[in-house]
């Protein structure tokens, strides 16, 4: 085994760690809404939809996740992991924003959202600042990520769609 492949196989077991966290936080989350409030499901389109879909895209996350450490084609399966990874995890943080917002208040769910917004925003700076990324490629990650959390959960908390 070579270097590179001694880094793809620590790679994919430290996506697999983190996907299966959250996906561990996505069936709680549910079991628990399930259990003690199930009417806000019901009653909140954006909110049922977003978490039920959370937890079979963080599923297939794990699963390419391990397919990293060991295929030969991995330029395509770390872009499908990530947009998974991305999928899932922005479906769970909008999820939580969205119980929030309806569960203690509006405000709070806003400071949610936009905590979260900032972290991603100085997470990004910082990789551009001391990692040199291509930046083409950092935008278009942060893009994607900021639009998921703005569309499909500050605008539906906020009545608009």
């Amino acid at each position: 085994m070579n270097h590179t492949d001694n880094k793809a196989s620590t790679t994919s077991s430290n996506k697999l760690v983190n996907n299966v966290s959250f996906l561990a936080i996505a069936i709680t989350l549910f079991t628990f809404i399930i259990t003690f409030n199930a009417t806000v499901l019901k009653t909140n389109d954006f909110l049922a939809i977003q978490l039920v879909c959370s937890i079979p895209i963080l599923i297939s996350s794990c699963f390419t996740s391990t397919k990293l450490g060991y295929t030969k084609r991995i330029f395509a399966w770390k872009n499908y992991n990530y947009i998974l990874f991305t999928f899932g995890n922005i479906l769970l943080i909008n999820s939580i924003g969205i119980l929030i917002a309806e569960l203690v208040s509006l405000k709070i769910g806003l400071i949610y959202f936009i905590v979260n917004i900032l972290v991603i925003i100085i997470y990004s700076v910082i990789r551009i600042h001391f990692e040199n990324p291509n930046i083409k490629t950092r935008l278009y990650k942060d893009t994607l990520a900021l639009g998921l959390i703005i569309i499909f959960g500050i605008l539906p908390i906020l009545g608009i769609l």
